[in-house]
């Protein structure tokens, strides 16, 4: 192969990957199909969006909320208390996100009773 077809050929995959990547789910592109999601009932599907949004902007607190939700949703109640507290720091309002955290923390204490319920004396 020729040195200009080498070099036509990695310019094509060049422009191919930047068009892909380029392409790809903007931030709020992705806020937008989390609460798609969510909507839907598909909760592991707005945890890998979320988390997405996340990854570019750690600072929204509308994500970091909405990411505890889900996460509330899934069970993960450790994990949906965390990311509730952040999006407090981040500045939603108290009213918002106290309740939440509180529910969550309640269901974690639910959740930890019925698995203690169950085991057996030794």
């Amino acid at each position: 192969m020729s040195r200009m077809n080498r070099i036509k050929r990695a310019t094509l995959a060049l422009a191919a990957v930047t068009m892909l990547v380029g392409c790809g789910p903007k931030g709020g592109d992705e806020m937008a199909a989390a609460k798609e999601h969510l909507e839907k009932g598909e909760v592991p599907a707005a945890i890998v969006r979320l988390k997405s949004v996340l990854s570019h902007e750690p600072s929204k607190p509308e994500a970091r909320f909405l990411l505890g939700q889900a996460l509330m949703r899934s069970g993960d109640f450790t994990s949906a208390i965390l990311e509730l507290k952040k999006a407090a720091e981040l500045g939603v309002p108290a009213d918002t996100v106290v309740p939440e955290v509180a529910r969550a923390m309640l269901e974690q204490g639910r959740s930890g009773r019925s698995s203690l319920s169950t085991q057996r004396p030794s």
